[in-house]
């Protein structure tokens, strides 16, 4: 467990995990995606930061959670026959 410790052991830890953390980037990149959906979770952040900072209303906090719901669950497009989980 010591080895661990050894700041030349966890510098390669460190590299391999940002390595592997631009490979899921490039992924994601390369995956089509809807433009409206991605709008929806956009706009969803003004009603989360006025529900949490201002106004302190629940009617608030249910559009952003509704918006980040909707947006995240059409954010990706499906192949035609395909399932969306």
């Amino acid at each position: 467990m010591e080895s661990l410790i050894n700041p030349n052991v966890a510098g390669l830890l460190e590299l391999g995990a940002l390595f592997l953390l631009v490979l899921a980037g490039w992924q994601v990149y390369n995956l089509p995606f809807n433009l409206w959906a991605l709008v929806i979770l956009a706009v969803g952040v003004i009603p989360f930061i006025v529900a949490v900072r201002k106004s302190k209303k629940l009617v608030y906090l249910v559009v952003a959670i509704a918006s980040v719901v909707i947006g995240s669950s059409f954010l990706f497009r499906v192949k035609p026959g395909g399932s969306r989980p």
